[in-house]
Formats: C-alpha cells, sequence, structure tokens
C-alpha cells in the first residue's frame, strides 16, 4: 500500500467537473505538490476551454488589522452571459485547502467577493505565497490559478 501522507491531489483535466472523483490523482512531485504548476503526472490533454479573468487587488495584502489593505478584492470575469457555478478556494504551497472562499450555484458574466486573509476557521493566515484556484463546476472555462501573498507591514 502506498503512504500518501502530505502528498496533494491533482485535478486531472481541467475540463472535466471538479466534484468527479475520478478526476483526480496523488501528486507525484517529490516535493508532494505542484502549486501554480503544470500536474506531475497525468497531462492535461482536453481541449483548452475559455479562460476566465481573475482580479486580486491588493496584492500582495495584509489582514492585519490596521486599517490599510487589511482585505483584497477577487473579481472575476467568466466568458459566459450564461449562470455558471463558480467556487473559489485558497490552498497553501504544500497543496492544502486554507479556505473556500466562494461556492455558488450561479454568477452571471462578473463576481466580485472580499477576503480577509482568514481560514476556513476564522484564523489569520500566516504571512507567505498562496494559489488562489477558480474552478467552474461544468468546465466552461480552463481553471485559473494565482498567487496570492499575504505579507506584513512594518510599523
Amino acid at each position: 500500500m502506498t503512504n500518501h501522507s502530505g502528498i496533494s491531489l491533482e485535478r486531472k483535466y481541467s475540463n472535466a467537473p471538479s466534484n468527479d472523483p475520478n478526476n483526480w490523482s496523488s501528486s507525484h512531485d517529490r516535493t508532494g505538490s505542484t502549486p501554480l504548476g503544470k500536474n506531475s503526472d497525468v497531462p492535461d490533454s482536453s481541449p483548452v476551454a475559455s479562460s476566465v479573468d481573475v482580479q486580486i487587488s491588493p496584492n500582495p495584502f495584509s489582514p492585519d488589522g490596521d486599517g490599510f489593505d487589511d482585505e483584497t478584492n477577487i473579481a472575476i470575469t467568466i466568458p459566459s452571459d450564461n449562470v455558471e457555478a463558480v467556487t473559489i478556494r485558497l490552498y497553501d504551497l504544500r497543496g492544502r485547502l486554507r479556505r473556500t472562499i466562494l461556492q455558488t450555484q450561479g454568477i452571471s458574466r462578473t463576481a466580485s467577493v472580499r477576503f480577509n486573509g482568514k481560514d476556513d476557521n476564522g484564523i489569520t493566515l500566516l504571512i507567505g505565497l498562496y494559489t488562489l484556484v477558480v474552478e467552474s463546476a461544468n468546465g466552461l472555462f480552463a481553471q485559473q490559478r494565482k498567487g496570492v501573498v499575504i505579507i506584513k507591514k512594518p510599523r
């Protein structure tokens, strides 16, 4: 039996539904994860779907409670006028899910959400680089990954 402890999951095909368990595999990268990179083992041979536009501002930001850049705004524009189910998740560099920022049954064209730098348990995340992943439940657009940086401003 293979030990998968400390190994992140990778989505095999960007156009296949993210809720399909057969569309996921363990990372074969020697570090155990491939944040912001290509999958380590399974090449994505599906046709490229339309892309989603993701803007993060400010980035970096500092959720330190000083009233300046404590939150960041995540704005997405999907490539269709149809209502689409969209999920936005934040992962740390080891590939661990830290926060589900948005999970909606439908947005039409654009959406904007504020992110306060806290994980799913309400704890402020540590300083560092995180991976924001925006996905379409129906494969309308290719998965989009963006780096998000949390910093601490000097006093």
